[in-house]
């Protein structure tokens, strides 16, 4: 049986919680409790999603409208359900291009290997081994760096967005059994 492993990274191959909480904190003013009481939600994989929400959430005096709904296709919080609640003025608008700028001016630096670069190998030794993020290209060599492992194919966010199923699907070969491993509903 010929098996394909695909790996989340956030979360699954690197703690990306110093880096998420920094720069969530940074975009938003946003307290640790702030921030605890949005992902409690469910949701919020990117941390300028998270920012948005929270700064417009804080903008508005922090309305009680938590729980949220609805939920996107893959069950968890889309930032558009909370500000659709809150008067659009309280709308900061994108804040993707802020915390990518900010995580690439360093804080890629703040996360941590959970599974180190010779367990990736063994396992690449055995099977084929390939990465289905949500990083994008350049954030996805910086994991590598990381990790101390290449992976000879993957999926980024600019293949595919999780969870679309061809996120994964584009990794495989017809002959292989996939397995995947990550940490959220998303994957």
């Amino acid at each position: 049986m010929k098996l394909l492993v695909a790996l989340d990274i956030d979360g699954t191959l690197i703690d990306t919680t110093l880096s998420f909480t920094r720069i969530v904190k940074e975009l938003s003013a946003a307290s640790d409790n702030d921030i605890q009481a949005l992902r409690d939600t469910g949701g919020f994989n990117d941390d300028w999603e998270l920012a948005r929400a929270l700064k417009a959430w804080l903008a508005a005096g922090r309305p009680q409208i938590l729980p949220l709904s609805p939920r996107g296709p893959d069950g968890a919080f889309d930032v558009h359900a909370l500000l659709a609640r809150l008067d659009a003025r309280f709308d900061p608008g994108d804040l993707a291009p802020a915390a990518i700028s900010l995580y690439r001016s360093g804080y890629w630096r703040d996360e941590r290997v959970l599974v180190q670069g010779p367990v990736l190998h063994a396992l690449a030794a055995h099977h084929r081994v390939a990465a289905c993020t949500g990083r994008d290209l350049w954030e996805c060599a910086r994991a590598e760096e990381l990790l101390g492992f290449t992976f000879a194919t993957r999926t980024t966010m600019e293949d595919a967005k999780k969870p679309d199923p061809h996120a994964l699907l584009r990794l495989a070969r017809d002959d292989e059994v996939i397995v995947l491993l990550g940490d959220t509903a998303a994957d």
